[in-house]
């Protein structure tokens, strides 16, 4: 209350004194301590703590104000906490300790160090058989595959009918309820079906020579070539004119579209297979930063932690450091756990608990054996259950260990480190590739001896109506010259493609480069293909 007084007589001997100079009636801005207001304004002289006055020729501050005293740089006086809003604005010496973080050279040498963490990171993680990801990610990932392939069938398959219509009716006989094109997507899958249900019993046959990969990989690239030819005479294809207005021309893009279908569904389901091989070994991997210890001169020196989290539980696991664990600990640890059990053996009850089979002979008298007979039994039925189910699990994981390391040694890297746009950009090449062959192939053999002549009479013709039904149908002479010069390039180009998956050859080519030369190779096949049925002029 004295406090009060005090303040009330001053600010009536200011009062006094103000209309005393200035009798014309001015306004004066009073402000205390208890004012709630936190908005200052060094222009109308009103500050946050004490009193000011102002006048229109004469602008002066107090300068000896607790307030300014508590604003400088040694702050002598404690925050009160009515002002805190105050004190959140930069001074000269905070702004100078305070760290630049917008820096551009700072943080890309945090983003080096970073990618140099996950980096080690994922090393340590192969070192250990676990990789770093999520599955269900790796799945929806891969799942761009498959849906990259179905809107790329469905472009080509709307192609001919936009681009090259038809010129004459449909003249090959179909059934109401099987119309075109199922008849060429049904005989092509089937063909491509019994090719590649032939690859392994072909691979084993040739297994005893020394080049049975390569023997065996030209020869089932030989006989799927011949089977895609034999499904043109099967719908009696006839050469009428050999262009992409004639009917022919929609029955073998319909044959080849049916044939890359079936192609891409056995690759589809071999890739979905190879990557649940890697469900039980992807990690849930964060990398932090400790700072705590670390040098402030040397950023490099910080410690970089990884934190896993295992897919069967909730646990967080200390996996790795930079700063590495001494080998000593796990032998020490598991010499005193050794020590530990020999010290302390189990007892019968505590063994079968812990799934130990007993002795058929146990050293107890005849009553508590026939009292604990069933028990035992029981006992005993439950622990070999628990060890078949063990044993399973186990010889389910060495499997899947195999085969893992099997793809990693056929490609060179894990299966899933590869890009998931190179695996659509295959699928894509693989498309374009057999529609290319089949096109090729298939105008070559209408040009040849092997084609069935086409008669457009019904009756039987005669030597006169037979030489004018080749001038009109055909107006070249038919020559095999055409299929003995592309089916051996084919033959060649289709051989040389297959033997670079192979895992000598995979491995040092690489996926990338191989993918993007099987781009060329199936568009450059395309395109002559389209070319040559006179598609492109």
């Amino acid at each position: 209350m004295g406090a009060n007084v005090v303040f009330g007589a001053v600010a009536a001997v200011v009062t006094a004194e103000y209309h005393r100079q200035n009798p014309q009636g001015r306004s004066v801005s009073l402000s205390s301590h208890y004012s709630s207001s936190s908005a200052q304004d060094d222009s109308t002289g009103t500050e946050g703590y004490g009193a000011t006055w102002t006048n229109a020729h004469d602008q002066r501050r107090v300068t000896n104000s607790p307030e300014r005293t508590r604003r400088t740089e040694n702050n002598a006086l404690d925050i009160v906490p009515e002002d805190c809003s105050m004190m959140d604005f930069p001074t000269s010496a905070t702004a100078a300790a305070a760290p630049h973080r917008d820096d551009p050279e700072e943080e890309e040498d945090e983003e080096d160090l970073r990618e140099e963490a996950e980096w080690e990171l994922d090393e340590e993680l192969e070192g250990h058989g676990l990789y770093r990801g999520s599955y269900r990610r790796l799945v929806l990932l891969y799942s761009l595959v498959p849906l990259t392939f179905a809107v790329t069938f469905a472009l080509l398959a709307t192609l001919p009918p936009l681009l090259y219509p038809l010129t004459v009716p449909w003249p090959y006989p179909t059934a109401p309820y099987l119309p075109h094109p199922l008849p060429e997507l049904l005989l092509s899958v089937s063909l491509f079906s019994l090719a590649h249900a032939l690859r392994e019993p072909l691979f084993s046959f040739l297994d005893f020579l020394p080049i049975s990969t390569i023997l065996a990989t030209t020869t089932h690239t030989l006989l799927a070539l011949l089977l895609q030819l034999v499904a043109l005479p099967i719908l009696q294809l006839q050469p009428a004119l050999v262009t992409v207005s004639d009917p022919s021309f929609r029955s073998v893009w319909w044959l080849a579209l049916g044939a890359a279908a079936a192609e891409a569904a056995v690759a589809l389901r071999q890739g979905y297979a190879a990557r649940a091989l890697y469900r039980d070994v992807l990690v849930s991997v964060s990398v932090h930063r400790d700072g705590a210890d670390a040098d402030p001169e040397a950023g490099s020196a910080h410690k970089l932690e990884a934190r896993l989290v295992t897919p069967g539980s909730d646990s967080v696991v200390e996996l790795f450091e930079r700063r590495e664990v001494e080998d000593d600990v796990y032998t020490h640890g598991r010499s005193r756990s050794h020590s530990h059990s020999q010290s302390q053996p189990f007892s019968e009850e505590e063994a079968a608990a812990a799934g130990e089979r007993q002795p058929l002979l146990s050293k107890t008298n005849s009553k508590d054996t026939v009292g604990a007979a069933g028990a035992n039994g029981a006992r005993e039925n439950g622990a070999q259950s628990a060890l078949r189910m063990q044993v399973e699990d186990d010889l389910e994981e060495l499997l899947a260990l195999r085969a893992r390391e099997e793809l990693e040694e056929a490609y060179g890297m894990p299966v899933i480190r590869i890009p998931v746009f190179l695996l659509c950009l295959q699928r894509v090449n693989a498309l374009f590739l057999t529609l290319g062959t089949a096109l090729l192939l298939s105008n070559a053999y209408l040009h040849s001896t092997l084609a069935p002549l086409h008669f457009p009479a019904t009756v039987p013709p005669t030597t006169s109506s037979l030489s004018n039904a080749l001038q009109n149908s055909n107006p070249t002479a038919p020559t095999n010259l055409p299929l003995a010069l592309l089916l051996p390039l084919c033959w060649a180009t289709h051989t040389a493609l297959a033997l670079a998956h192979t895992p000598p050859l995979l491995r040092r080519i690489g996926v990338p480069a191989l993918v993007y030369a099987t781009a060329l190779v199936s568009l450059g096949a395309f395109f002559a293909g389209v070319g040559l049925w006179e598609g492109l002029s």
